[in-house]
């Protein structure tokens, strides 16, 4: 299923962009 492995790679780069932006936010502080 193509549009699983789309839907999972999107999901998978939402969650380490979240990631990182909640990163950079707590060292900024």
């Amino acid at each position: 299923m193509a549009g699983g492995e789309v839907g999972l790679a999107a999901w998978s780069g939402w969650w380490i962009g979240s990631a990182a932006a909640a990163g950079s936010f707590s060292l900024r502080r």
